[in-house]
């Protein structure tokens, strides 16, 4: 689970054996296909992307202003 600072709570399952993760956001989950990067990670449907590092990751949805995320508090 990822808090963000536009309000919103995600979560992610990552299958690196497949080479995709799973964004669940508002009970929608939406696959994303992994893309090579020099470091960090990155995944997108073209609609949406997730990418990052270690313990921040940055979702974009659309138009929608870019949100950083950090794993929530357990």
């Amino acid at each position: 689970m990822w808090d963000c600072d536009n309000g919103e709570t995600i979560e992610l399952r990552f299958f690196p054996d497949q080479g995709i993760a799973v964004l669940v956001r508002g009970g929608q989950n939406t696959e994303l296909q992994q893309e090579r990067v020099a470091s960090g990670i990155k995944y997108s449907n073209g609609q949406t992307t997730i990418s990052g590092k270690a313990d921040e990751i940055k979702l974009n949805v659309g138009m929608m202003a870019t949100a950083t995320c950090k794993p929530a508090a357990a």
